[in-house]
């Protein structure tokens, strides 16, 4: 009959694997998404060069203009925009969690620690294996779904309120009017070119080291 008790070890540890893997098909057969939407104020950041550079930098947004300093510059701007947020609710995976950590402990809390006898023994074995199994099941998938409950949300959709367009004026003396516009949020950095024909210096080469004063010994 040791061929029986073999067999059901066997089953008993091939049922615990199978078991243990039900999370993350319950979360997909039973999770649900949503999506919300909310106002928030976000800034956006353009960095601002002009040839040649040092000129004096107006910004028009909306219904503002303001002077916003000389060049190279980076401008932040203030604006307000809606947001929607998609959300994956985790909570049958952590259910499913909850339940195997049940299982598992209730399984090795069943172990008989003085078995009398060789088919005690194996079967203490195979429960004791079995709810290993389904205790590091249960860990994993209530660590899992715990964590993306909290952290599984992220922006689908941005949309500006208000203007999307920053205008920009550059003056220096001597030089005619430069002009940029930036759109929100695509553009991150610009030039405002107010000589054509201006080329920056190149920076003087760097002097050799000093040669190092080297005593011979004898």
């Amino acid at each position: 009959m040791r061929w029986k008790r073999t067999t059901r070890t066997a089953l008993t540890i091939a049922l615990a694997w199978s078991m243990t893997g039900c999370g993350i098909p319950t979360q997909f057969a039973f999770g649900w998404s949503s999506e919300e939407t909310a106002r928030t104020n976000k800034t956006h950041a353009i960095r601002l060069e002009s040839q040649p550079p040092g000129a004096e930098v107006e910004r028009q947004y909306g219904d503002q203009r303001a002077s916003i300093g000389t060049t190279p510059l980076t401008d932040q701007v203030s604006y307000e925009a809606e947001e929607t947020i998609a959300r994956r609710g985790w909570l049958p995976m952590v259910i499913v969690g909850a339940v195997e950590l049940i299982v598992g402990l209730s399984l090795a809390a069943s172990v008989d620690t003085e078995p009398n006898s060789f088919e005690e023994e194996e079967t203490s074995d195979a429960l004791l294996g079995a709810g290993a199994l389904f205790i590091i099941a249960g860990l994993v998938d209530t660590i899992w779904g715990g964590v993306r409950s909290f952290t599984g949300r992220r922006v689908v959709k941005s949309t500006v309120l208000g203007p999307t367009q920053i205008d920009y004026t550059a003056q220096k003396d001597g030089l005619p009017t430069a002009s940029f516009s930036a759109q929100i949020p695509k553009d991150k950095r610009g030039t405002l070119v107010l000589d054509p024909t201006f080329v920056a210096e190149a920076p003087p080469p760097t002097p050799p080291p000093p040669p190092s004063a080297i005593v011979p010994t004898r």
